[in-house]
């Protein structure tokens, strides 16, 4: 079976769809499928890897991406996400060519993001977005109350809730005896739906004397600065830090070093940093 996953981007900085994506696509080419993982945006931001094996193409405009499906005749083709022009034209490139089509929303439906930037959605909504839903074979959710959403807005379509999954070989580390200041954890991307401004303001307002507040995550669209200025209206500079996105090695050392973990999301359609935390032995 030839396969062709579709995402914006495999920027390591861009969450959890492009390490879920490659993780899903490596795992389909140990089941001896042909698999593609084709992108849209491309620059010389550090991108996961994917295995020799997987197919990977990127396409710089809306006539490469319509070229290249005329050329290569697909099984199947699996779309992560939506809104985008360059969704659009991969959910016509399926259509077109008669290849049927899945989609994974990846939390992109949920009311939380449906809310966010409403009136560019609702013209898009309007304009492609509605009818392209409608013309995919089945759905595939990360989690029950995806699936639910999708039937709250009116898709009968068939739908699959296949949840992420992370690697085993992530290790339990030793349990802790409370001693000392306390970590709290928060690792993820600094973006408005991830509730930041709120753990800030419940931090100021429980006993934090002997615990620090660690938020780890790439800055989007210049939030980071917004955050350190509640932080310092709150007077809570001495135990809330901020660095930068950690990978590999230093993300592991991270958790490691944790006593709690906190995702204090608005909307997750599954938070696989959740996962990764608890396969830490973080609460």
């Amino acid at each position: 079976m030839k396969v062709c996953h579709y995402l914006p981007s495999l920027k390591l900085n861009n969450g959890g769809p492009p390490r879920s994506v490659s993780s899903l696509c490596s795992n389909l080419r140990k089941n001896s499928l042909n698999v593609t993982i084709a992108t849209t945006y491309r620059d010389n931001d550090p991108e996961i890897k994917v295995e020799p094996e997987i197919f990977r193409t990127n396409f710089n405009n809306h006539n490469d991406m319509r070229s290249y499906f005329k050329g290569n005749k697909f099984d199947v083709m699996h779309q992560h996400g939506i809104w985008l022009p360059s969704s659009h034209q991969f959910t016509l490139s399926a259509v077109k060519n008669d290849i049927p089509l899945v989609l994974a929303p990846r939390g992109m439906l949920m009311p939380w993001a449906l809310q966010f930037n409403y009136i560019k959605k609702k013209i898009a909504w309007a304009l492609y977005q509605k009818r392209d839903l409608k013309r995919v074979l089945g759905f595939h959710a990360t989690a029950e109350s995806e699936a639910i959403q999708i039937r709250k807005l009116g898709f009968s379509q068939p739908i699959a809730i296949i949840p992420n999954g992370v690697y085993e070989n992530n290790v339990c580390p030793k349990i802790k005896k409370g001693e000392g200041v306390r970590k709290v954890l928060f690792l993820s991307r600094l973006h408005q739906k991830k509730g930041l401004e709120l753990l800030l303001r419940a931090w100021s307002k429980i006993n934090t004397e002997n615990a620090l507040l660690e938020i780890i995550g790439n800055d989007e669209g210049g939030y980071k600065a917004k955050l350190i200025k509640i932080r310092d209206e709150l007077g809570l500079g001495k135990n809330v830090v901020f660095s930068d996105a950690k990978y590999g090695e230093h993300k592991k050392l991270a958790f490691e070093s944790a006593d709690l973990f906190v995702l204090p999301s608005y909307s997750e359609n599954f938070g696989i940093v959740v996962a990764e935390a608890l396969s830490y032995g973080v609460p």
